[in-house]
């Protein structure tokens, strides 16, 4: 085969495909069939269930005026930055689960876009970019959630928003991503980590030079953090009398994922929880009963403790597609239409299988390549890594790797374009040259 010359490959028209993922009408189009598929699932009756109910019922309290409460009980079970972020939403078109879901309409489009903004910019390739807005438009359970009044896709938007910040190293862009990581750490208490742990990882992967300004912009990020973050845990002091940071479930989170029934799944049903109560008036008593109950089990047990991971791990990252069992429980027209919900599921776990595979290639070729890509490519691999570990601890739950996704569709999409460049280059390379009938390439 005669050698490649890229500056002469380069002029001539690529195939088809790549044309289409290098023009800029691409993303519009992918982002416009994300509405439309989107839009097209608001159609199906769906009524909230679970964790998705006791959100939008505390919201309905905010909007009215009554605070975060259960029962007219002050709550911190769960962490209230997406019924906080709901209530405030109603509190402007009335209560209404509709307003919910169109919001989650509009930033899951959004988390396309930013999905292909942050993929192009890390690998410095439009078609990466391109290829990412695709597979999250047509993502079935990227889909699926839209409907679902859950902190998926509202935290999902705010880690993509907060790395796209944090990116352009500027004072103010920081101070921004802190603001932004602390609406996440009142959503998912496990963001407080998550800054330190990634700019840790980048001062090893760049070097100790670059301390000092990583160290500047880790203070910016903590400084706004915890100025969004301290009057919740102020009003919980005063609330409870206890030094509560964000929410009052963390014992028994931790008890549900580590007891002699455990999996590696969420096991509330345990003979640890014997005498556990979800009367929010001993909310405070509870979490530090849980607690002391899982600690202690995990001291007993520590071999037992130590096997789980694995099976924690398989849990976060094997299955996908769990949207489906808040329509099997809230949609009145699944039992109906149980085939179509079923092959729906499996489609979207070969999908999702897919994108696993093709995001591992690029790890090889991340670390090959690390002198000359940017850091922050490793950003993803970072979040997976610092979400698996806390996982390993509690419990690994299939939706808890939601948010993740279009990290991981990133690297994917930069496997698809390396591969496409590179056979496009291999191709062009035995075809006859353009300017000469029969000249090799």
């Amino acid at each position: 085969m005669p050698p490649i010359d890229a500056t002469t490959a380069v002029l001539r028209p690529a195939p088809w495909m790549l044309q289409a993922l290098d023009s800029p009408r691409f993303l519009p189009a992918a982002l416009v069939l994300a509405l439309v598929l989107r839009v097209a699932v608001l159609l199906v009756p769906l009524e909230q269930s679970s964790d998705f109910e006791w959100y939008f019922m505390r919201a309905a309290g905010i909007a009215r005026g009554e605070g975060y409460h259960q029962g007219g009980v002050l709550t911190a079970f769960w962490p209230v930055g997406w019924p906080g972020a709901l209530g405030l939403l109603f509190s402007v078109t009335g209560v209404s689960a509709l307003a919910g879901q169109l919001a989650n309409l509009v930033m899951g489009v959004l988390a396309c876009g930013l999905a292909a903004s942050l993929a192009a910019r890390l690998f410095d390739s439009r078609a990466a970019g391109s290829l990412a807005a695709l597979m999250m438009a047509v993502y079935p359970n990227q889909i699926g959630y839209v409907p679902l009044l859950s902190t998926e896709i509202f935290y999902e938007t705010l880690l993509l928003l907060s790395v796209l910040l944090l990116m352009r190293e500027r004072l103010a862009s920081d101070l921004a991503c802190g603001v932004l990581l602390g609406i996440g750490t009142l959503t998912k208490t496990q963001t407080l980590l998550l800054p330190g742990f990634l700019l840790v990882v980048l001062i090893v992967l760049e070097g100790w030079k670059t301390l000092p300004r990583r160290a500047r912009s880790l203070c910016a990020i903590y400084v706004a953090l915890l100025l969004v973050v301290a009057p919740w845990t102020y009003r919980n002091w005063v609330v409870f009398d206890a030094f509560v940071p964000v929410s009052t479930n963390g014992g028994f989170t931790l008890m549900t994922g580590n007891n002699p029934e455990a999996r590696g799944d969420y096991t509330p049903e345990t003979v640890l929880a014997v005498g556990f109560s979800h009367d929010p008036t001993q909310q405070i008593a509870m979490d530090r009963m849980a607690r002391e109950r899982a600690v202690a089990w995990i001291k007993d047990n520590p071999g037992r403790f130590i096997m789980l991971m694995p099976l924690k791990v398989f849990r976060l990252w094997a299955p996908d597609g769990e949207a489906e069992w808040f329509y099997q429980r809230g949609s009145a027209i699944y039992d109906a239409n149980y085939v179509v919900f079923r092959i729906v599921r499996g489609a979207n776990q070969v999908f999702y299988l897919g994108i696993l595979a093709l995001a591992l290639p690029s790890m090889w070729l991340l670390w090959r390549r690390r002198a000359a890509l940017s850091p922050w490519a490793w950003t993803g691999v970072v979040f997976c890594l610092y979400f698996t570990l806390i996982s390993m601890v509690f419990s690994g739950q299939s939706r808890f790797h939601f948010s993740l996704m279009p990290f991981v569709i990133g690297y994917a999409s930069w496997t698809l374009a390396r591969w496409g460049t590179a056979w496009s280059l291999r191709r062009q390379a035995w075809q006859p040259d353009r300017c000469g009938p029969g000249t090799p390439a």
